[in-house]
């Protein structure tokens, strides 16, 4: 506010103190109004005026990484794993062996890209890298229960092996599962039966004995008869005597 503004609005205000007169207070009063504004425009004239706000630059894009879908999770490509030869060692010894060499030349150079899940019935092998391409073996009916945790697999040179380290029976000198096959051929129903009923498993155990020892015959049974005359001939020369 000016110096005559503030001096002239002064001299106002002192002017009507004095006044008694209603029309001369009023008079006086609508002046300190208009002095009042004009002094307020003053100031809003002098004061400097506020910059507009700068456009603020567009926000460029920003790329967010997604997690994998599990679509694109299983994704990879596997090449089956199908030549292998396994064996499950001595009587009452604990480890069955999965050999596995056919196509695995370089395998020992990928070992930190082998790894394999065990299950109590189950394994899931996978092979990343090797020659470029990917490898698989699964099986999810193995013939008996393994010890998931003491399982485990080997990566040599040129070959890998997988080792399931087999379980003991329920008594209470059990020894270790004999394994007849590396997958089982049984129905759920016939599992379920033998889980049910201990002595249903010896039974199918035995059956599974008896069609392996039919593989084993060596002569057809209409052949009897002639390998008979062959006994009976054979016999006839013995009891002859050269004097």
């Amino acid at each position: 506010m000016s110096t005559e503004l503030l001096a002239d609005l002064g001299e106002v205000e002192h002017l009507l103190t004095l006044a008694t007169r209603p029309q001369i207070r009023k008079f006086l009063q609508a002046e300190i109004d208009r002095l009042m504004a004009s002094a307020e425009n003053a100031a809003n004239e002098s004061a400097p005026a506020e910059s507009a706000p700068a456009e603020s630059a567009p926000a460029k894009p920003v790329l967010v990484a997604r997690a994998p879908t599990a679509a694109t999770a299983n994704s990879t490509h596997y090449i089956p794993i199908d030549k292998f030869a396994w064996d499950q060692g001595e009587y009452n010894t604990p480890w069955l062996t999965i050999y596995l060499t056919s196509g695995m030349d370089g395998v020992g150079a990928v070992k930190q890209d082998v790894n394999c899940d065990f299950g109590p019935r189950s394994f899931d092998l996978k092979i990343h890298g090797l020659g470029g391409k990917n490898y698989r073996m699964i099986k999810n009916k193995l013939d008996e229960e393994i010890n998931v945790e003491k399982s485990k697999v080997v990566v040599k040179k040129n070959s890998v092996s997988i080792k399931l380290h087999k379980t003991k029976g329920d008594e209470t000198y059990a020894s270790y599962k004999t394994w007849m096959n590396l997958e089982s051929k049984k129905t759920k129903e016939e599992e379920q039966r033998t889980k049910e009923d201990p002595t249903a498993g010896i039974m199918d155990l035995m059956k599974d004995m008896y069609d392996l020892s039919l593989i084993h015959i060596s002569e057809p049974t209409r052949l009897l008869s002639i390998s008979y005359a062959v006994f009976c001939l054979k016999k006839k020369k013995k009891n002859i005597r050269y004097d």
